[in-house]
């Protein structure tokens, strides 16, 4: 039996790197080193059975485990939070109607949180998240997507 394990590094461009497990975050980091890592790649199958030095280094991306970055998903989908019946105030519904406000699929979500599969879901649960045809978004503010839930 084969266990494959998927690994997703994660986060903006303005983010540190992270490496999210199915289950864990880990923040990748590069760390300088006083020996010399040499990368071999395997002789080809017409020359003697020889390793050839590919590359050199003098630096490797250590894991450091990490909390996950549950509290972007608030912040990402407040502006589309949906504040309950007749509460959109005049501007947030022009912008509904023009398109402005940003509507977020879970695979988006996915990419942009830094958390691993299972820690996202947890905080989409935790914040009571639900997809509408297709789209995540927060129930009422004064239900669900607080700082402090």
């Amino acid at each position: 039996m084969k266990l494959i394990t998927r690994l997703t590094i994660k986060g903006r461009p303005s983010d540190d790197a992270v490496l999210c497990t199915p289950t864990s975050t880990f923040l990748l980091r590069t760390v300088g080193i006083s020996n010399s890592l040499m990368i071999c790649r395997p002789p080809a199958e017409s020359e003697r059975p020889t390793l050839a030095i590919r590359d050199i280094s003098h630096e490797v991306l250590e894991c450091l485990p990490q909390a996950a970055n549950l509290e972007r998903i608030r912040l990402i989908l407040r502006e589309s939070a949906w504040g309950g019946l007749g509460s959109d105030t005049e501007m947030k519904s022009k912008k509904r109607k023009r398109g402005d406000v940003r509507k977020w699929t879970r695979a988006q979500l996915e990419s942009v949180v830094q958390a691993s599969e299972g820690e996202l879901e947890r905080g989409l649960r935790e914040r009571n998240v639900i997809e509408i045809d297709g789209m995540s978004e927060c129930p009422p503010s004064r239900l669900a997507c607080h700082a402090d839930t």
